[in-house]
């Protein structure tokens, strides 16, 4: 069986045949070159230099730091005179999802891992995120070659329950965690 995924028309069920029985996974061409569309405006905007938070900018009271340059706020009164190390986007991308991955205890099942992964790449699908096409191609890959991150049960940063657990997600695409490929648990390689 065959599922294809458009970030619109997902149901319980195919999600319970890919996240139990391995169904096969395709990406919605059409839907992927609005993917792909999102993520070249996103990047044209990033080129430009325009502040764009958490993508050029942190987060928080760092939401007025341009990502590789200094902090706006130095050149005020009472600011910080010592220059800063300067933070590009990929660094600051990287950092969010090493310093999310905190989730402890027994690892989810794979069943419910490859459900959260089913509907993460369905979302995204939406062509909302700025995502590139590679990350949702190389997402849907792991899904149909059955290699499944391993999330801890237990986590949860901030009002955003899920961040902690998809950041376990995410940590085999940055050479980072542990998945488990026919029942034997490894470290992820990027």
């Amino acid at each position: 069986m065959t599922i294809t995924l458009d970030g619109s028309h997902l149901t319980r069920a195919q999600v319970v045949a890919i996240a139990r029985d391995g169904a096969h996974v395709v990406l919605d061409p059409k839907q992927l070159e609005r993917v792909r569309r999102t993520a070249d405006f996103l990047a044209d905007k990033v080129r430009c230099g325009e502040p764009i938070y958490g993508v050029t900018t942190g987060f928080g009271s760092n939401a007025d730091k341009l990502l590789g340059a200094h902090r706006v706020r130095d050149e005020l009164p009472g600011g910080n005179p010592e220059p800063r190390e300067e933070t590009l986007p990929e660094e600051l991308q990287h950092n969010l999802i090493i310093s999310h991955a905190v989730c402890v205890g027994d690892p989810l099942a794979p069943e419910v891992v490859r459900a959260m992964l089913t509907i993460r790449i369905n979302t995204l699908m939406r062509g909302h995120s700025g995502v590139c096409v590679e990350t949702l191609q190389a997402l849907t890959e792991l899904l149909n070659v059955g290699v499944v991150p391993v999330v801890p049960e237990k986590g949860s940063v901030g009002a955003s329950g899920d961040l902690a657990p998809l950041a376990h997600l995410a940590l085999g695409m940055i050479g980072e965690g542990l998945a488990e490929y026919r029942g034997e648990t490894m470290p992820a390689v990027a």
